[in-house]
């Protein structure tokens, strides 16, 4: 760069400082603060780790959009039972519903077995549960079905409906042989009601019974009537009254069960039918112990026939019932009681079960977590956006108060020094003023160095340039290095020395610095020739990574699909960059084969074919994609020069395409070669490889640098 056009610049920062005022920016930092920290606080709240469930609120929310299309469960649990979920662990109780799940009829009770409902707690209690109904099944309940209607045939009853009622059949013939065990079978063929009339007087005994004796012939004819029939000798008159009572209520109900066609009578047989009786009411009653709900002794005859063969046949139902129970009792005691109430009662389908409990179980997490911070339980979309778009305003005045600030900082250092260096101001007053034959760079700076870097404190040049441009003097805080990779230690220390701090910025992965490239006729370069031009070059960065502390920068923003740097992410970086999403659609990475004809030389370096075709690419982006800006990369020079030659003779014919190739574009296209190419970024890139086979059809190994 010229002095004189370093002085304009000079002249330039002048008018800088003369302009720049002071900056009023409290207010404005104070909103900016206060709408940074509100959403600020949001982010936090929406992604700190909830105490119920140990998700956070952005998760959760993410998990029920999902779910809502699957099911919508109106179970929801409060923090005691949330806290009781927690403990028993979600997973094990997904697992204990996909287990449920496999004996569905039987755990939302529709199950068509009679075992149904019924629980046993462990295999004991089911074997016995079988064994029971088996022995109900195949004995007792026969038996007993076969003495009761022997019985009701020889006394002429009509046949009991319900168990209940055969318990008061044989209750009413065990009275009846108790009565006739004391009185003979007359007895019940007497005007019974007669007698206890005549009693009534004399059954409180004592001296009333006496007095009734002596003045009563209705009461004497009815004790002797009674005592007749009473071949087990005297009794009192108190007995003998409520014998007649017990036998006149036992003949008045033998009369209704009998329809009158019988007198109660001895049976020989009772003693038998009530055996078999005793031993079905003992079954019945294990049975009920085991389904309660039934109540047996209340159902009818036939249908307790048929559900004592149903249950005896069904023999592997009662075996899964303890492994249902447990289950079921370990979902209860995980405090999901409710959600299994609302499965069965909805019969919600088994594969949706687990899917049912999530729901449940981070909605109500959710709604603790809302409880817990009242600002997500009334945070609404559209104020939160304004919140933003007010966020997004102050900060881009912030950033535009930010630039005034600094060049108010810039001005009132430059002044400052200017005032503490009158001769140096002098100096540069006067060199800015000039026209012509300026004072050269090194020896302005020796003369005027402190206001000269106070006016101009950031300075960019080459390394190859800065020993022109200055004098040995330490002049400046920092001397930043970009693209480290490519310069040679050498030609980097003239500015190393001319600064007190040193930064190093480069990818040690890119291509290292190499004279392969600038080789002078590269058409005619020798393979050994070629290859000594990439060995034993280091460069800057590689010569500082060994003693200047490093810092990765993890996160790539530059493209704009996470595809195009996904393979050096994971084969170069090991995964460590942070890659955001692409929108999708179209694929971001094409791979186009161009076939080369056989039997041609002189393509091993640059193939026709492909030039051709890279030419027929470029034309139809710029005809068909005229917005998008576009480079392409050639590995080797020869090719990136014969790409431009062609592509300049097909632009001949088409005078339409000029705007997207002028040269004045911001991101104008480019042909280059690969090293030249380092930092650029266009819209879409076309990677030509460009080497090809000889007349013999081999391929020769001069790729250029080894590294290639």
């Amino acid at each position: 760069m010229s002095p004189k056009r370093v002085m304009e610049q000079v002249s330039a920062a002048l008018d800088t400082v003369r302009q720049s005022i002071p900056v009023d920016c409290d207010r404005m930092h104070q909103q900016y603060v206060e709408r940074r920290d509100r959403l600020n606080r949001h982010v936090s709240s929406l992604h700190r780790r909830q105490k119920q469930g140990g998700m956070s609120v952005y998760e959760l929310q993410g998990i029920l959009l999902r779910l809502q299309s699957e099911i919508e469960s109106g179970t929801r649990w409060r923090s005691p039972d949330l806290t009781k979920i927690e403990k028993a662990d979600p997973a094990k109780i997904r697992d204990l519903l996909k287990e449920a799940g496999g004996l569905a009829s039987l755990f939302l009770r529709n199950d068509p077995s009679p075992w149904s409902g019924v629980q046993l707690t462990d295999g004991v209690s089911a074997q016995h549960a079988v064994d029971l109904v088996t022995h109900l099944s195949t004995q007792t309940w026969p038996a007993f079905m076969v003495s009761v209607s022997d019985l009701v045939k020889l006394v002429r009853f009509r046949m009991p409906t319900t168990v209940k009622d055969a318990q008061q059949l044989h209750s009413l013939i065990a009275a009846v042989q108790q009565t006739l065990s004391v009185y003979s079978p007359e007895i019940f063929a007497q005007n019974i009601q007669g007698m206890l009339r005549g009693l009534v007087p004399g059954k409180s005994g004592g001296l009333r019974a006496i007095w009734t004796w002596c003045v009563s012939r209705q009461y004497r004819v009815a004790r002797k009537q009674a005592l007749m029939y009473r071949p087990v000798g005297k009794a009192s008159t108190r007995n003998l009254f409520d014998e007649l009572s017990a036998a006149e209520d036992q003949r008045l109900r033998w009369a209704e069960l009998s329809n009158r066609s019988s007198l109660p009578q001895k049976l020989p047989t009772y003693s038998d039918s009530r055996q078999k009786l005793d031993s079905f009411i003992a079954d019945t009653n294990g049975l009920n112990s085991i389904v309660p709900s039934r109540q047996i002794s209340s159902m009818p005859l036939g249908d307790l026939g048929a559900y004592i063969d149903a249950l005896a046949k069904d023999r592997r139902t009662p075996m899964k019932l303890p492994r249902l129970y447990e289950v079921e009792q370990r979902l209860e005691g995980s405090g999901v009681g409710k959600l299994v109430e609302e499965l069965r009662k909805k019969t919600i389908l088994p594969e949706k079960w687990v899917a049912a409990f999530d729901q449940s179980w981070y909605a109500s997490c959710l709604e603790a977590a809302q409880a817990e911070d009242p600002e997500i339980a009334a945070f609404n979309g559209r104020t939160h956006d304004g919140f933003v778009s007010e966020f997004k305003d102050l900060d881009r005045e912030r950033i535009r108060i930010a630039a005034a600030r600094v060049r108010r900082a810039y001005a009132e250092r430059a002044i400052r020094a200017m005032n503490e260096h009158k001769s140096e101001e002098y100096i540069i007053r006067s060199e800015a003023e000039k026209k012509r034959r300026h004072r050269p760079l090194r020896t302005l700076f020796n003369e005027a160095r402190d206001v000269l870097t106070a006016l101009c404190p950031c300075w960019m040049a080459s390394p190859l340039s800065v020993s022109q441009l200055l004098d040995t003097a330490r002049s400046f805080d920092f001397v930043i290095f970009d693209e480290a990779s490519q310069v040679l230690p050498e030609d980097s220390i003239p500015a190393v020395m001319r600064g007190s701090h040193l930064v190093v910025a480069g990818d040690r992965w890119q291509l290292p610095p190499t004279t392969f490239f600038a080789a002078a006729d590269h058409d005619e370069m020798l393979e050994d020739e070629s290859r000594s031009a990439t060995e034993g070059y280091e460069s800057l960065l590689d010569t500082t990574n060994a003693f200047m502390p490093s810092w990765y920068l993890d996160w790539h923003y530059r493209s704009r699909d996470e595809a195009l740097i996904s393979f050096s992410n994971h084969h170069i970086y090991k995964n460590r960059l942070v890659t955001f999403p692409g929108p999708g659609g179209s694929p971001v990475i094409q791979h186009v084969q161009v076939d080369q004809p056989l039997g041609v030389d002189g393509q091993e370096e640059s193939s026709s074919t492909e030039v051709n075709k890279v030419v027929d690419l470029i034309l139809e982006h710029a005809a068909k994609r005229p917005r998008e800006s576009l480079g392409v990369i050639a590995m080797g020079i020869r090719h990136s020069d014969r790409l431009q030659r062609a592509l300049d003779q097909a632009l001949i014919g088409r005078p339409q395409l000029g705007q997207f190739f002028d040269v004045n574009a911001e991101e104008r296209f480019f042909i280059k070669n690969l090293e030249r190419v380092q930092g650029d970024e266009r819209d879409a890139i076309i990677l030509t490889v460009g080497y090809g086979k000889d007349r013999g059809g081999n391929l020769p190994f001069r790729f250029g640098p080894s590294y290639l």
